[in-house]
């Protein structure tokens, strides 16, 4: 008989799909006739006691303990000999009835089976026993006494057995829907067969014996129970051994594996080859994303994460931690009665949950079973961390850990293969405008925190096959899959409007803004680091021309050629005292005496004549050579008010700072180096620093003024009124002077604002008993209205441009020459 695989149609198997029980008790009722009007035999009846043990060996036959040792053939050993007794000892109604009841008695007690898990062990006994006992019968009527009994109790149990594992096939096909499958082969039964044919063939010869003479039978089953402990001991043995294979090759086959839904397949397989278990369910928690949304295994399972957990169940085998049979869990849209779940978890923390349910042939799982779930779910746990650490590790490899974007590294990879496989998109660089400013200024905690902000307002306009990235610093990378430079334009607007809305860092709300540069691929480069490049040209474009976004050309290029250019001349010409500063007179308002000479630095470049102060300083900052311009600005000023006050001049030295030199360490020691090298007393010099500079590290910035101050050195605040500086800082910091932005004084007499603006600072200046000094003094006018005001100084074109050191030797005993006083000097000076 062979069974090919194939679906059943409805006429025969229909009424079956999605019934339990169906199929099996209707192969039982079949046997059942057949045997009542076959079987005529009615052996001598053995009483009700021995009729009463013989029950109580079959309910013991159900003991789940000889499964665990056996496997099919421990469990079908104790029963072929209970049937090959009964089938020689008892009539065949009595043997039906007597194992059938028995084998749900203990069925019940030993296995704790549902009430339907009885019923389908009841039908199998039943077909068993009724199949048996008809063909012994049937093959002693057509056999004429030509077969011994050994032979034909041998072939009728061999043929029950084989009818029972039929039958508990069926009603396993029957719970599954109904589908036939490759099981249902002759192979299959052949193989079956195979597994019964030994615990029958001694089961019948024990029977025979018994037959014979009882006493011999007794002998002859002695030697049973010390064969079973040798068996016992030795399948214990190959169990361990099967077991510790079983996780060595699960520890191997999975060492090198870091995707959790891959370990969690390979520990559902694991389980299922190595239990009793139908189905397992392995679920592993990711670590940033709680529960996995897909499902290993065959079943579907409800699964709360461990923190928020309403199912009882579920509850209650989270907080008890321990492998348990967990009742009325909800598996598959219906109620799972025979289940087994264990939480994964590893130092404390649950990393997820094993679930076995259904075990093969209805029975409950054993002890072996509990124990190979608990030693793979330990192992699982260590596994599952070990991932996580991996998984953590590989993360941080390939993303910034403060913003969580992926890094340069990552970025260039990916964009590379993202052009590789479709050819064409925008990279767009980005660039915090007021970054640096904010980060001296604020302090580097600040700083993480716009960076973290900025990332997020980033991260928040991508699409969907996009990508965001932080190359280092406040520099940002996106790539727009597929998109043209209309598209990245459209995006670098919307990034500059997200980027321009204040961050809230804590002591203020400021604006950052961002200076965007874009280069499409393939027209501008077909490689990242092409892309890059040419998007890092525009991007400087934007920013020289605080456009906001600028799409690359051909000829943005060469300016950025040209910026590296200059940074090499620069370092060239630092290295040389290169570098000149010029001076420009500060006014007294009222007596008309140069009060004060501000030292600024200045580049004459051999071909292209002067470079602007902002663009030399920026690369100076930019590349850390700003402490070396500092000096050698500050030693050579130094040097020549040293001189001009030995001609008797009465005046002091401003020079300005940037915000690295104030935070540098050693400023101070650097100071009174140049000091004293070229004899300038401290009382002379006046360190300009802007507001914004005195905000940053403030406890830093204030022991740095502070100890500069107490030598006698001055403090000017410079720019003020454009930063973010407050009168609590003003009243605390060691400030001796005010400086007017001369973007205030230059509009004053044309904005009426611009002026409130002026006449309230020179105000405040003289409340706090400070110095106030007007910058950007461009006409007689703007002098006269400042007088009028009460400001202290004037400083600008109206008084004299800056001018190298030996014009200014000459310019001040001419100013004095002059012979005017105040304002009118100031005009005369002017025209």
């Amino acid at each position: 008989m062979v069974f090919r695989s194939l679906t059943p149609s409805r006429a025969w198997l229909g009424f079956a799909r999605g019934r339990v029980l169906l199929a099996p008790l209707f192969g039982a009722a079949v046997a059942m006739a057949c045997g009542w009007l076959l079987l005529d035999r009615t052996p001598e009846a053995i009483g009700p006691l021995p009729l009463a043990v013989f029950g109580v060996g079959y309910v013991v036959t159900e003991r789940p303990v000889f499964r665990e040792v056996g496997g099919d053939i421990g469990k079908q050993a104790p029963r072929s000999i209970m049937l090959a007794v009964g089938l020689l000892a008892i009539s065949p109604i009595e043997l039906v009835v007597t194992a059938t009841i028995a084998a749900a008695i203990g069925s019940a007690v030993w296995n704790r089976e549902s009430v339907l898990g009885v019923a389908r062990t009841m039908v199998v006994v039943a077909v068993e026993t009724m199949v048996a006992a008809v063909l012994l019968d049937t093959s002693e009527i057509l056999a004429a006494g030509t077969l011994s009994l050994w032979i034909r109790l041998t072939l009728s149990m061999l043929l029950a057995a084989l009818a029972g594992s039929f039958v508990e096939e069926l009603d396993a096909i029957s719970r599954d829907g109904g589908q036939l499958t490759e099981i249902s082969t002759g192979w299959a039964r052949l193989r079956g067969a195979h597994l019964h044919a030994a615990p029958v063939m001694v089961a019948a010869t024990l029977a025979v014996i018994l037959e014979v003479d009882v006493r011999l039978g007794i002998i002859a089953a002695l030697p049973i129970p010390m064969l079973w402990a040798t068996l016992r001991s030795h399948i214990d043995l190959r169990d361990r051994y099967s077991d510790l294979s079983n996780i060595h090759d699960f520890s191997r086959e999975v060492s090198s594996e870091s995707d959790l839904v891959s370990i969690a397949e390979a520990a559902a397989a694991r389980l299922e080859s190595s239990t009793e278990a139908a189905h397992v369910v392995v679920r592993l928690f990711s670590p940033e994303d709680g529960p996995l949304d897909g499902v290993v295994g065959s079943l579907t399972i409800p699964m709360p994460n461990d923190a928020a957990c309403t199912d009882r169940a579920w509850r209650s085998l989270f907080d008890e931690g321990g492998l348990r049979e967990v009742q009325g869990l909800a598996l598959e849209g219906r109620i799972g009665h025979n289940v087994l779940a264990m939480p994964v978890s590893a130092e404390g923390h649950i990393l997820g949950v094993v679930v076995a349910a259904d075990a093969r042939g209805g029975a409950r799982f054993g002890h072996d079973d509990r124990e190979r779930i608990a030693t793979l779910c330990k192992q699982l746990g260590v596994v599952a961390r070990g991932s996580r650490l991996h998984a953590r590790i590989r993360h941080d490899a390939t993303h910034d850990r403060l913003t969580g974007l992926v890094n340069r590294r990552y970025f260039e990879t990916w964009v590379d293969e993202a052009l590789a496989t479709e050819g064409h998109g925008a990279l767009l660089l980005i660039d915090l405008d007021r970054f640096k400013e904010i980060n001296d200024t604020f302090g580097h905690q600040a700083g993480d925190k716009v960076l973290a902000e900025g990332a997020a307002r980033i991260a928040s306009v991508i699409r969907r096959n996009d990508l965001a990235a932080r190359l280092g610093g406040d520099e940002f990378a996106l790539f727009a899959a597929a998109a043209d430079a209309e598209t990245a334009s459209e995006i670098a607007m919307l990034l500059g409007q997200r980027l321009e809305e204040a961050f809230d860092i804590g002591p203020a709300d400021v604006g950052i803004g961002a200076s965007i540069g874009i280069a499409i691929a393939p027209d501008h480069g077909s490689r990242t680091t092409e892309l890059l490049r040419r998007a890092d040209a525009a991007m400087y474009d934007a920013k020289r021309h605080r456009r906001g976004s600028t799409v690359y050309t051909d000829s943005l290029e060469e300016g950025d050629e040209s910026r590296i250019t200059l940074l090499a001349e620069l370092r060239s010409v630092l290295a040389n005292q290169g570098l000149e500063v010029h001076y420009q007179p500060q006014v007294s308002l009222r007596s008309a005496e140069v009060v004060g000479i501000e030292a600024l630095v200045r580049w004459r470049h051999p071909i292209n004549g002067w470079v602007r102060p902002d663009q030399f300083v920026e690369l100076a900052e930019n590349s850390g050579l700003i402490d070396q311009l500092t000096e050698q600005v500050l030693a050579r000023a130094s040097s020549d008010a040293a001189g001009w006050v030995a001609r008797g001049w009465n005046g002091r030295l401003s020079v300005n700072l940037s915000t690295q030199s104030l935070l540098d360490q050693h400023l101070d020691s650097m100071v009174m180096d140049i000091l004293s090298t070229s004899g300038l007393a401290p009382d002379r010099l006046t360190l300009e620093v802007t507001e914004t500079m005195m905000m940053g590290d403030v406890e830093r910035t204030e022991a740095t003024l502070r100890k500069l101050a107490g030598w006698g050195i001055k403090i000017s605040v410079d720019d003020f009124g454009t930063g973010y500086s407050s009168l609590v800082s003003l009243r605390h910091l060691p400030v001796s002077e005010l400086k007017i932005d001369r973007s205030f004084v230059m509009t004053m007499m044309d904005q009426k604002s611009d002026d409130v603006i002026v006449r309230s600072t020179i105000d405040l200046g003289h409340n706090l008993d400070l110095s106030v000094v007007a910058e950007g003094v461009e006409t007689p006018e703007i002098a006269a209205r400042l007088s009028a005001l009460g400001c202290d100084l004037a400083q600008g074109f109206a008084i004299a441009k800056p001018m190298p050191a030996d014009e200014l030797t000459a310019w001040i005993p001419a100013w004095y020459a002059r012979g005017a006083t105040g304002g009118q000097r100031i005009t005369a000076s002017s025209t």
